[in-house]
């Protein structure tokens, strides 16, 4: 559980964060915002609560901060850390199939090595594409 209460304090630091470091386009902020909060709602909607509405809130507060193309990598890296972890839990038995794991310190890491290695990580992944 993910309590509003904190959400609404961090998406009021990370105006006044933005504000006092643009280093992107306003509009980023907000569309990072947006993509990821209807991503993650649609997915949520056709999985039948896959993903919880406080990780899709957080998300959305988190792509304030990060901006579209950071938002949208530490949504992969966080998917790929809970699939890993999961896998490897199924595997050894430590988790038990069906049963739903907090998603939430995923996001938290994804989310920091989006924060500061996310130019590098996009600089290298079109390094391969272009």
């Amino acid at each position: 559980m993910i309590p509003d209460k904190v959400l609404i304090v961090f998406f009021i630091l990370f105006i006044i964060y933005r504000i006092a470091y643009p280093i992107f386009p306003w509009w980023q902020s907000i569309a990072g915002s947006a993509a990821v909060f209807f991503l993650l709602l649609f997915i949520s909607y056709f999985s039948r609560g896959g993903i919880g509405g406080g990780d899709i809130k957080l998300f959305a507060v988190l792509g304030y901060l990060l901006g579209l193309e950071t938002v949208l990598l530490a949504l992969l890296l966080s998917t790929i850390l809970g699939t890993a972890v999961g896998g490897i839990g199924q595997f050894t038995g430590c988790i038990k199939k069906g049963r739903p794991i907090p998603f939430g310190p995923f996001i938290a890491l994804g989310t920091l090595i989006g924060f500061f290695f996310g130019d590098q990580l996009i600089a290298w992944y079109a390094s391969f594409v272009l």
